[in-house]
């Protein structure tokens, strides 16, 4: 009787696994029903036939991305730039940006291939001549090459430190500047100002990939820096000029150092002349004929911009730090209009803080400047403002 009772479960057992009863197994003497979801065993996937299908896509992404990081690389030229045989171009295949150490400056920063992109203002008059300056003897005037270079601040403590109030230390403005290849970028290194007791080095590189290049440019105290040469204050202060058709947008800090109007004047006219007109939360600037002008904010913002060519934005951003010293009544940000008909260009000026360098210290001060096309030429002054705030809001 036992044996046949297992006879008969293991025979039902059986029946149920070939499936002629999907829904039955036997428990003691009778079939019971099982429930649905437990009736037919799916198969199981083997994880290894998952494999490939898996990794298509991440192979696929990884072979994009190695192929644009090829395709993306900056390069450094060694060129010839509009008489300069000793130029360096600088590309990321998006922007181009020229330097000359010989003189100490960058020259152009535009679209590549679109040499007219370029905001920096070139004067025609000095192009490829070289710097003049001779050791030991300080010059009595001052060659206006156009371009972006770097000054001590503030100015008006120049004739504390150097033989003559103007021009400017040469060893700051022409250099010349050595030249050395880091990644992504060049690195410019000027004599030791006998002045100062102050080596300029400055480093400019490119992303591999957008319309920006970035600058980080250090103040070095001589080691052997003594006396009055010794622990003065001194900033960093960067002069890019631009076309003179461009126009100059920064933003007000109107509850800053100059409550209301947000801005002051630095030059002869103590008030706010027609070319500077404030408005909201920014201030535009336009270059008159005949009149130069100069004034400053203390920009909390960290950014100022220029419209040129009817739809280019070029933008500089820069960081001011709270309760820090700068110069010219506290400002980091200056604007100067040149009032020469025969030199159409504007001065977009940034300034880091004051510190009291000691021998073997450092100043350092970084920055970022970006070109861009608005996605429309301005049909108005407020129309270019709004265009202007929307760019550098989205960074």
């Amino acid at each position: 009787m036992r044996e046949n009772k297992r006879l008969e479960k293991r025979t039902a057992n059986e029946i149920a696994a070939e499936g002629l009863w999907p829904s039955l197994r036997l428990r003691g003497d009778r079939f019971v029903s099982l429930p649905s979801d437990t009736r037919r065993p799916r198969r199981k996937r083997r994880f290894h036939s998952l494999i490939p299908v898996a990794l298509a896509p991440c192979l696929v992404l990884l072979l994009a991305l190695s192929f644009s990081a090829a395709q993306a690389r900056v390069t450094v030229t060694h060129t010839t730039y509009k008489g300069w045989t000793d130029a360096y171009r600088l590309s990321n295949k998006t922007v181009d940006v020229v330097v000359v150490p010989g003189i100490g400056r960058i020259m152009a920063f535009g679209f590549t291939g679109s040499a007219e992109t370029s905001p920096l203002f070139n004067n025609r008059a000095e192009l490829g001549r070289p710097a003049v300056q001779k050791s030991g003897v300080y010059p009595n005037d001052w060659i206006n090459y156009g371009g972006d270079k770097l000054w001590p601040s503030q100015q008006i403590d120049w004739f504390r430190h150097q033989p003559k109030a103007w021009p400017p230390d040469p060893n700051f403005d022409e250099g010349p500047y050595r030249v050395s290849r880091i990644r992504s970028g060049l690195r410019l290194t000027g004599p030791v100002s006998p002045y100062y007791q102050i080596q300029v080095v400055r480093e400019i590189t490119l992303p591999p990939h957008g319309a920006r290049v970035y600058l980080r440019d250090t103040f070095r105290k001589s080691p052997d820096a003594a006396g009055r040469r010794n622990g003065f204050p001194v900033g960093i202060w960067s002069i890019s000029q631009v076309r003179g058709d461009a126009t100059i947008y920064l933003p007000l800090n109107r509850r800053g150092l100059f409550p209301g109007v947000g801005l002051t004047s630095l030059g002869d006219k103590p008030t706010l002349l027609p070319n500077w007109r404030a408005r909201g939360d920014t201030v535009a600037v336009t270059r008159p004929n005949n009149v130069a002008t100069k004034m400053g904010v203390d920009d909390a913002a960290g950014w100022m911009a220029c419209i040129f060519g009817g739809d280019l934005l070029f933008s500089e951003r820069f960081t001011r730090r709270p309760r820090a010293l700068y110069p010219d009544k506290g400002c980091n940000a200056e604007v100067y209009t040149n009032g020469d008909p025969h030199l159409p260009y504007i001065e977009m000026e940034v300034l880091s803080r004051m510190v009291r360098l000691r021998a073997g210290q450092t100043l350092t001060r970084t920055m970022s400047w970006r070109l861009q096309r608005l996605p429309r030429w301005p049909r108005s002054d407020a129309d270019a403002r709004r265009l202007v705030v929307a760019a550098m809001a989205g960074r």
